[in-house]
């Protein structure tokens, strides 16, 4: 049985037609779907992901899908710094009751 094909990427959401390759089921922005060894069996290298090659990125990708891309990665980044603040304020605390 065949895997059904997503209309949209399962990893970013993209759904750009220049960045999710929906034959191939393959996407520029996130890397998802991009094997880390050829089907002759020799190691290729896997595309970058979102950062250390901003060129890479932006002659594949629209500017709309980077803004879409960048932005999801922001609230990514916020819900962690939150997530970080909320684990230290704890050990503040725990610290301080500790020290009683």
């Amino acid at each position: 049985m065949t895997p059904e094909k997503l209309e949209t990427c399962p990893e970013c959401g993209c759904n750009d037609g220049q960045v999710w390759h929906y034959d191939f089921q393959r996407c520029d922005a996130c890397g998802h779907g991009f094997s880390t060894e050829a089907l002759i069996g020799h190691a290729v290298p896997s595309p970058p992901r979102m950062a250390p090659d901003a060129a890479f990125i932006a002659d594949r990708v629209q500017t709309e899908a980077l803004f879409c891309a960048a932005e999801r990665e922001l609230a990514k980044a916020r819900q962690g710094l939150d997530n970080a603040a909320a684990l230290i304020e704890a050990s503040i605390g725990r610290l301080k009751a500790s020290s009683r």
